[in-house]
């Protein structure tokens, strides 16, 4: 498919084997540009629609990190990635809220193009452009304000272990899938991402949750919004449809899924919700409004106020994350799972979201 791509680095030649290369990977249908210097880009991204911007990190004057977030804010559809060589004062964690994906110099071309392009694929999916500006636009999802305090005590703790970490991740939707995301997060020559979405879990450990906190990744929701939007019962729900999910394992009504597998999918499976309200705020009180006063369900409501719902959110949402399509998909369907094509883990999610709300009808 033909995509307009922008690269920026701030070495002449390698802006020239970029150019030289991908013409013989399956980016050779794109059209593809050059900015030496972020002004440069920012001129280029203001004068013709753009794609994807690929760019590097250590440039003069506008480094990359400040012409990824000027992107996210100014042209939120775009897909942002980056290519840059590892340095001892560079940290992933600084890059992780403005980037989709990280390469690493040297980066095969092949390689190269197969990461833009899987972003860029995943972006054609999204239809509406609402939507697309949502799921790519967001560079990072808010915590609980008692959470992100709790894991500031965490990471300062002197010998902290993975148990004390796991403790309060567990208790936040929005921090298990930002750990879950610095999992996937970065593609390095020879290094398998994890196998499973509960696998990823496990590789990140203090020291990572540690520096994602010291770097500013992570933020909390504004005083008061948790009681404004009742996210206290998103967490609460969640909880119940992990504790649904689990008993229907145990009593063999699903066969081959992972009990922790199927724990993290019941509690990412309103992530959208929390996306939505930090960046559409005004439209989810909407949402809600119409929900309450016309006693309708709140997907049916969402569809009205959005065209599309939490759940297509927050499934296209951790699938650019990279995070497994068993995982995404089930999240995505779990209000209305092609039965024909979904998986037994969309499937039992999709049963476990009804046990907790006591009724095949779907009221969430």
């Amino acid at each position: 498919m033909s995509w307009r791509v922008l690269f920026v680095d701030d070495e002449p030649r390698v802006l020239e084997s970029l150019a030289t290369t991908l013409k013989h990977t399956r980016a050779c249908d794109w059209e593809m540009h050059f900015a030496e210097d972020g002004a440069s880009a920012m001129i280029a991204l203001a004068q013709v629609p753009f794609d994807a911007l690929v760019a590097d990190i250590r440039m003069p004057g506008m480094d990359g990190l400040d012409l990824l977030h000027s992107t996210a804010v100014r042209h939120p559809g775009m897909v942002r990635m980056v290519l840059s060589g590892f340095a001892p004062s560079l940290s992933v964690f600084g890059i992780l809220s403005h980037a989709h994906g990280f390469l690493a110099k040297p980066c095969r071309p092949d390689a190269l193009a197969d990461a833009v392009a899987r972003k860029l694929a995943l972006r054609e999916r999204i239809g509406d452009q609402s939507l697309r500006n949502l799921v790519l636009g967001l560079e990072s999802l808010l915590l609980m304000p008692a959470t992100y305090s709790a894991l500031g005590r965490a990471v300062k703790k002197r010998n902290a272990t993975d148990e004390d970490l796991q403790e309060v991740v567990m208790s936040d939707i929005g921090l298990t899938a930002e750990i879950l995301r610095m999992a996937y997060f970065a593609v390095r020559q020879g290094v398998e991402a994890p196998g499973s979405a509960s696998a990823a879990l496990d590789s990140v450990g203090p020291a990572e949750a540690a520096g994602m906190f010291a770097a500013g990744v992570l933020h909390p929701f504004p005083a008061g919004a948790v009681e404004i939007f009742g996210i206290d019962r998103i967490v609460e729900h969640s909880l119940q449809v992990c504790s649904a999910a689990v008993e229907m394992i145990q009593k063999k009504q699903c066969a081959g899924i992972s009990p922790r597998d199927a724990v993290l999918a019941a509690f990412l499976h309103d992530i959208g919700k929390l996306a939505i309200i930090e960046v559409m705020p005004e439209r989810y009180d909407e949402a809600s409004r119409i929900q309450k006063e016309e006693k309708v369900s709140f997907t049916e409501a969402e569809r009205r106020v959005l065209g599309w719902t939490h759940a297509e959110a927050g499934g296209y949402l951790l699938a650019l994350w990279g995070l497994p399509e068993e995982l995404t998909e089930a999240i995505a369907r779990h209000h209305d799972p092609v039965q024909s094509e979904a998986t037994p883990l969309a499937r039992l999610l999709f049963a476990a979201n009804n046990a907790a709300h006591g009724s095949p009808q779907n009221p969430d």
